[in-house]
C-alpha cells in the first residue's frame, strides 16, 4: 500500500511541500520533504504501514521507552540528565513513527512544523514587546 503523500508525489512529480510554497521559496525544505519521502518509501518496501491508531499506540510506547531511559539515566531525577548512549536510536524510532503517522494521515510535516516554528517566533516577539511596554522608565526597580 503506497502512502498518500508518496502517491501524490509520484503522480504529480512534486514534493509534498511544493503545494504550500513556490518552488523558488527557500522555505520549501528538500531535506524535510526528502526525509518524509524516504520514510514512506522504506515503509512501502517493508510493507510496514499500519493504521493511524496502531501507529499512535506505537508512538506512545516509544515515548514511554524514552521516558524510562530518562528515568534510569537520572536515577529517578536524583542525578542531572546526561544523554544516554541509546538516546539517539530511541528518539529516531519515535521520529520514524511520527513520520509514518503523518504519512498515513496525509499530513505534510514540513509545512506543519514550519508553521509551528513561525508561530513560536511571532509569539516570542509579541511577549518581548509586551514586556518592554510594561516596563516603565519611572519604575522603582
Amino acid at each position: 500500500m503506497t502512502s498518500p503523500l508518496f502517491a501524490q508525489a509520484l503522480v504529480t512529480g512534486t514534493r509534498p511541500c511544493d503545494a504550500h510554497f513556490p518552488a523558488a521559496d527557500r522555505l520549501c525544505s528538500a531535506a524535510m520533504s526528502d526525509l518524509q519521502a524516504t520514510v514512506a518509501t522504506a515503509a512501502d518496501a517493508a510493507s510496514a504501514h499500519a493504521s493511524a491508531p496502531a501507529l499512535l499506540v506505537q508512538a506512545v510506547a516509544a515515548l514511554g521507552r524514552l521516558a524510562q531511559t530518562t528515568d534510569r539515566s537520572t536515577e529517578t531525577a536524583r542525578r542531572p540528565f546526561r544523554t544516554p548512549h541509546d538516546w539517539a536510536g530511541q528518539l529516531a524510532e519515535l521520529t520514524w513513527l511520527c513520520y509514518l503517522l503523518a504519512d498515513q494521515t496525509g499530513v505534510d510535516l514540513d509545512a506543519e512544523v514550519r508553521a509551528i516554528a513561525s508561530r513560536i517566533v511571532v509569539d516570542a516577539a509579541e511577549a518581548r514587546a509586551r514586556a518592554a511596554a510594561n516596563h516603565s522608565e519611572d519604575s522603582w526597580y
